[in-house]
């Protein structure tokens, strides 16, 4: 049911419209009518979207403590529909990554690339042997790696042209070293509020100023030819030293579906597989490792040796003192510039990519603070927000992918944030890195438990969220008109199947698509 003050609101609109259509001086017969019309049509809709709402999150069987929090504004009128606990903040999960997308968006611009530059110190002989090293200046890019090459399991793709420039340069020994300059980023690569135990996941690669494969390595798991009980065949991608990994995982009996789990200890790379793969298949999965860095440069020197130019020298990070002058006076062999800014943040959105969006939140501290830190990248974002015309009261921002448990906003917020973007000078490249229900990213498989159709589904847009305890989904719909309806749906504090609460959310999202059919 509408609230109280909602009413009265409503009857003091009904009571004006009256009033305006018998003074008759300044307005028609007709605008009166059609005002009168919508009122009573907008009013209608809020309560009966209300009444279905409180009877779905009735019937789902969250726990006591549990909340469904839900705030959905008409974009046409700006008329708030349903605000349940809308305006109090609780953790977004992967929803956060909306304020860093939105704020890298905003402020680098959508055709920022991100600069990787290889220099050299010393001379190249006549043999072609670099009397110096060769020094790789991370500028905190994440997409050195094969998301975005035609074959995306040629991840070395990107170091072999980098080779190729070392090739043109007249290079074919180093007698030198391989180095790193990471100052881009400070050295806390992995968040004190992630998981601990879950460190080893794809979902918790260490954020550094020089990354490779986004802080991974994967490995294509086969059954084919085997029979269930056996262990799967493992490849590593790209063959390595750097890392070894121990495979645990296990061929399932026909029609049943795997799933694996990847641990490691902090500052180790012996990776532990564990799980189980569907029978006659072939997956390739992700783990991570430490100190992205040197697996770079380890990697880096791999394609090398491969083209044939041989490193005497050593693999390091390098020391400010020593290395920061030598790449001052260094000559460039190769700048290799990321992909725009767009197309970074639809990594980001469509897939939910934490390692991208905890990379750009520390870019943006580097660029506006000169601290290339979780905290300086979240006080950016912040102060960003404040300064939109959009509600931000109980912010608070913890990292930019929201893994950690401690950030904070409400759902009204980031409702908000949508229309802001979405009505902004970048909104075509905003609404695009969004996932599209039933077509793209993370939204592609969902509402399939609904009974909207395949073009209603097509008309649903949003960012999806999961941690421990909290489900999300942030975005809007499109009525057959186009104009948008923007909705914030956040379930906290409930540890239900995945189906309960993925069913609940979308389902309060097609009531609110099918209210304006």
């Amino acid at each position: 049911m509408l609230s109280r003050v909602c009413l009265i609101r409503y009857l003091c609109s009904v009571l004006c419209v009256a009033s305006l259509s018998v003074c008759g001086a300044s307005f028609g017969e007709s605008d009166v009518t059609s005002q009168s019309v919508t009122i009573s049509a907008e009013f209608d809709v809020a309560q009966s979207l209300n009444e279905q709402i409180d009877k779905r999150v009735g019937s789902a069987d969250l726990e006591s403590k549990a909340l469904c929090a839900v705030y959905i504004f008409d974009g046409a009128t700006g008329k708030v529909l349903v605000n349940k606990h809308g305006e109090e903040a609780f953790a977004p999960a992967s929803c956060n990554k909306l304020l860093t997308t939105a704020a890298s968006l905003s402020l680098f611009g959508p055709d920022k690339r991100i600069e990787t530059d290889i220099y050299r110190t010393g001379v190249i002989d006549a043999n072609g042997t670099l009397k110096g090293n060769l020094i790789v200046v991370g500028g905190g890019d994440p997409s050195i790696c094969g998301r975005y090459e035609t074959d995306k399991k040629d991840v070395t793709a990107e170091l072999r042209r980098w080779v190729d420039a070392m090739t043109s340069a007249g290079i074919k020994k180093v007698h030198g070293d391989l180095v790193a300059d990471i100052r881009v980023f400070d050295q806390e690569y992995f968040h004190k509020n992630w998981y601990l135990n879950e460190r080893g996941e794809y979902y918790e690669a260490e954020i550094w100023g020089l990354q490779f494969n986004e802080g991974c390595v994967d490995m294509e798991f086969s059954s084919k030819d085997l029979l269930p009980g056996d262990t799967a065949k493992m490849t590593l991608i790209p063959p390595t030293t750097y890392a070894t990994v121990s495979n645990n995982i296990k061929v399932l009996a026909r029609g049943r579906a795997g799933s694996t789990e990847f641990r490691r200890e902090d500052l180790s790379n012996d990776i532990v597989a564990t799980g189980t793969l569907a029978f006659d298949s072939t997956k390739i999965e992700s783990a991570t490792i430490c100190n992205g860095p040197l697996w770079a440069l380890h990697t880096l020197r791999d394609v090398m040796t491969s083209a044939g130019i041989t490193v005497s020298g050593k693999l390091r990070i390098a020391d400010s003192l020593e290395d920061a002058p030598a790449v001052a006076g260094g000559i460039l062999v190769h700048r290799r510039l990321s992909p725009p800014m767009s197309e970074l943040i639809n990594t980001v959105n469509r897939v939910s990519q934490n390692f991208y969006a905890d990379s750009l939140c520390k870019l943006l501290g580097n660029r506006f603070r000169g601290s290339g830190s979780w905290a300086a990248g979240c006080a950016v974002i912040r102060e960003w927000l404040r300064n939109q015309p959009v509600w931000s009261e109980g912010h608070m921002m913890d990292d930019g992918s929201g893994l950690s448990d401690e950030n904070r906003v409400a759902p009204r917020t980031l409702a908000e944030l949508q229309r802001f973007m979405n009505e902004g000078p970048y909104s075509s490249q905003w609404r695009d890195s969004l996932p599209q229900g039933g077509v793209r990213g993370s939204l592609k498989a969902r509402f399939a438990e609904t009974d909207a159709t395949a073009e209603q589904k097509a008309r649903i847009f949003g960012k999806t969220g999961y941690i421990d305890g909290v489900r999300s989904l942030c975005g809007y719909i499109l009525r057959k008109d186009g104009t948008p309806v923007y909705y914030m749906i956040n379930v906290v504090n409930s540890y239900r199947s995945a189906k309960q609460q993925l069913d609940l959310i979308d389902d309060i999202v097609v009531m609110t698509l099918k209210a304006y059919e």
